[in-house]
């Protein structure tokens, strides 16, 4: 039986999810595949700034990953204090996982150059690490720690594939656990590449950034009961709304404290996501790297179209074109 006699005798129901999926792929190749080749480009022609000398505006900076002082970014899953993290948790269900929880840190920290500091506001942007860890095990939340440390890691053939194309596989094809655990991060020191929208702030918007950085305060205590606790005063196992306003204003003092340090050392410089469509981009591979990476997805993805479009138009026209 040959594929057209297949897909002519297939049920319609069946014939049409996989149709529909053929459908989804082709659209989706197409729309991702132009997607990271437009942004492969964009990196090609924004030219790289220093931070003292950045124009105001969309450029791209280079340089070292670095966390603000005062109250740690900590990576969920293994306890790490970083810049940045995405994690994600999955329980087995049959053959298949479902996601039990997942996050992504939206804490502001910085980039620094031989020039100078810019503060890094992820919020909204597309983050890219090579820094990413998969592993089991058979609690909803492992132990910190549990995972493997994060630190440095041979450059093996996984590794170097992911460096490449972004594809992520597992370096310990077995199973330990009824929970799988994932997890990447940009560690201090970590080489970063951005680009985004560059503005400096002046005295007419350091209240702003105050109000922004507390924010951000209040967001990570949030997540995290531990540091939540420290703020629950009589004791009753909740924060109420006079604790609550006791948060509020030591969250606003550590911002208007990290502030005063900022403007010491010179004008606070931000890069965030613009306003006018225009991706921001974070990650911790180096220019070429990057670019290299995105051309494959983009090629990829471009690939996927036309096969996926090619069995579109089989399928149609086996069934009701033939």
């Amino acid at each position: 039986m040959t594929l057209a006699d297949t897909a002519a005798g297939m049920p319609q129901l069946h014939f049409l999810a996989w149709l529909g999926l053929a459908a989804f792929l082709t659209v989706f190749g197409l729309w991702g595949g132009f997607r990271r080749l437009h942004h492969a480009r964009m990196i090609e022609n924004v030219p790289t700034a220093k931070v003292r000398s950045a124009p105001q505006g969309y450029v791209e900076l280079v340089g070292t990953a670095e966390a603000l002082p005062g109250e740690p970014i900590i990576a969920p899953l293994s306890g790490a204090p970083c810049c940045w993290y995405r994690y994600l948790i999955q329980s087995r269900a049959h053959k298949s996982w479902t996601v039990v929880d997942k996050g992504v840190s939206d804490g502001v920290f910085v980039l620094r150059d031989d020039t100078g500091e810019c503060l890094i506001d992820p919020d909204g942007g597309q983050v890219t690490s090579i820094r990413h860890r998969l592993w089991y095990g058979s609690s909803e939340w492992p132990d910190r720690g549990s995972g493997e440390r994060w630190g440095t890691r041979p450059n093996n053939w996984h590794r170097k594939l992911n460096r490449l194309t972004g594809i992520q596989v597992e370096a310990d094809f077995g199973v330990g656990g009824s929970y799988r655990y994932t997890e990447e991060v940009i560690l201090p020191g970590d080489p970063l590449y951005a680009v985004g929208r560059f503005h400096t702030l002046d005295h007419a918007y350091h209240a702003q950034g105050r109000a922004e950085i507390a924010a951000d305060y209040l967001r990570r205590w949030k997540r995290h009961p531990e540091v939540m606790a420290r703020f629950d005063a009589n004791g009753d196992g909740r924060v109420d709304e006079q604790e609550w306003q006791s948060a509020r204003e030591q969250a606003e003092a550590q911002a208007a404290k990290e502030v005063r340090e900022l403007q010491q050392a010179g004008p606070v410089h931000t890069l965030v996501k613009p306003d006018d469509g225009r991706p921001l981009l974070i990650a911790n591979l180096d220019e070429f790297d990057l670019v290299r990476r995105y051309r494959w997805q983009g090629m990829a993805g471009l690939v996927l179209f036309f096969a996926a479009g090619a069995t579109t138009v089989f399928m149609v026209s086996v069934r009701w074109l033939g």
